[in-house]
């Protein structure tokens, strides 16, 4: 599969090679969601986010560094001393440097190389990372790349990344609207996956309070349960999963009228009444329509509750 991806970039990029690129010189900081599939038949899904900072050097060519987190969920169980063992996800810190070069005015090629940083085993591999994309004047950035490995090519992927650009040259301030000096509520809706594989479903309530044009402190309240329907296959036990009920504040910045990055912290309550440390960074839209869309990593310090990443739909008016 790697070679006839090549392939096709080399032959996009050779018909192309004379037109021109919108690309500029300055600085881009990159925030992107990622997801797909491994390329072999025991893998399984892919998903992740990374952070990209862009430096363009001439109408063409521009430099990459980018750092993020990928979660492979490989649910298949493997026998170890006659018994199903789950062996759960493999996480994979990447931190990569490369080059992008624009081929159309929107239209790109990339290649990305570095190292990938394994939590799960504690193991370091060589990464490599070609892709091709379309850049949108809006800032919006679609590719597809592809993740190879050198140590753990379980983890080979190849995804399709969304991503959203801020021009650091330019001052990127939230438009003064009506609502940016009174309280907000929030209502969501919050589905996911657990480090286990396991489904998370739950709801929340978000409090909102201006401090600047583009920056908001948040309280959040909520109540999600966790599935434990796979774990309980593999033990042929039979559980209910686990309830938790997460209260937690924090901070929200705008970069632009409509895209956020957030941050949480507090303590999450599990089922028996017992307190863990909680944090969930998270990034979004917040739409004029009081519509608000965002993905979610939801982390807990300890073993009694699974870490999750989630997808949020929400809808936020004004006190």
């Amino acid at each position: 599969m790697m070679k006839y991806f090549v392939l096709l970039v080399t032959t996009f990029f050779l018909i192309n090679f004379n037109s021109h690129a919108q690309i500029q010189p300055g600085y881009k900081l990159e925030f992107g969601v990622n997801t797909g599939k491994t390329t072999i038949n025991s893998g399984g899904e892919v998903a992740g986010f990374d952070i990209r900072l862009e430096k363009g050097f001439s109408n063409r060519l521009s430099a990459t560094l980018t750092a993020g987190y990928i979660r492979n969920f490989n649910n298949r169980p493997i026998v170890q001393q006659d018994h199903w063992v789950y062996t759960g996800t493999r996480d994979v810190i990447p931190v990569k440097a490369g080059l992008k070069f624009f081929v159309q005015d929107d239209i790109y090629v990339g290649g990305e190389a570095g190292v990938g940083l394994g939590l799960a085993h504690g193991t370091n591999s060589f990464l490599y990372s070609p892709s091709v994309g379309y850049a949108f004047k809006n800032g919006l950035d679609v590719s597809l790349k592809y993740e190879g490995f050198s140590r753990n090519t379980i983890a080979n992927d190849l995804s399709l990344r969304l991503a959203y650009g801020i021009n650091l040259d330019k001052r990127y301030a939230r438009k003064e609207t009506a609502q940016t000096d009174s309280w907000q509520l929030g209502i969501g809706l919050i589905s996911g996956t657990t480090n286990s594989h396991d489904a998370v479903l739950g709801t929340e309530v978000d409090l909102y309070r201006p401090l600047t044009g583009n920056l908001e402190a948040t309280a959040s309240l909520g109540v999600f349960h966790i599935f434990d329907a796979y774990r309980s296959v593999i033990t042929n036990k039979q559980t209910a999963g686990q309830t938790l009920i997460p209260a937690m504040a924090g901070l929200r910045l705008f970069a632009g009228n409509k895209f956020y990055l957030a941050g949480e912290a507090g303590a999450a309550f599990d089922t028996h009444g017992k307190a863990q440390f909680a944090w969930a960074p998270s990034a979004g839209l917040a739409f004029g329509s009081g519509l608000d869309l965002s993905l979610k990593y939801a982390g807990f310090n300890g073993n009694q509750i699974q870490d999750f990443m989630a997808l949020k739909i929400g809808y936020h008016f004004k006190l």
